[in-house]
């Protein structure tokens, strides 16, 4: 008596993981992009508040600003990041996968924190968020 698999067997077990793995595929890569996503708003709004706590702070009497690179976030202190002070930035590396569109960068008012406001849209895939930065220093998301 032989023991073991057939051949028939063995193609409709491997047909089956296939589909199996092909159904769940999507929901993996759509839970993946959402983590992704809601990481990044977390990484983001963090930046914000730690910018604006340092204008309320009124450190090195100067407004402090957070700039939305393509590849970084950089945190500065002077009125622009055109006209900052290099020697006080921190840069935070940006995921790869996100995309930020808005203005390129928010500046808080030393003491009062206000600011122009702003929207920034964050995209990840299909999936998309947004962080809204009202003319008093608000952060909501």
């Amino acid at each position: 008596m032989k023991r073991g698999f057939t051949l028939i067997e063995l193609l409709i077990i491997f047909s089956i993981l296939i589909i199996i793995f092909a159904l769940g595929m999507p929901v993996t890569i759509n839970h993946y992009q959402s983590y992704q996503l809601i990481s990044e708003r977390d990484n983001m709004v963090g930046l914000l508040r730690r910018v604006r706590t340092l204008s309320l702070a009124n450190r090195n009497s100067l407004p402090h600003g957070l700039h939305l690179g393509s590849d970084a976030y950089t945190l500065f202190t002077g009125e622009n990041f055109m006209n900052r002070e290099p020697a006080f930035d921190e840069i935070f590396p940006k995921s790869g996968a996100a995309t930020v569109s808005g203005p390129a960068e928010i500046v808080f008012s030393p003491l009062s924190a206000t600011t122009t406001g702003g929207t920034l849209m964050l995209n990840v895939g299909p999936q998309s968020t947004s962080v809204l930065i009202n003319a008093t220093g608000g952060i909501s998301w």
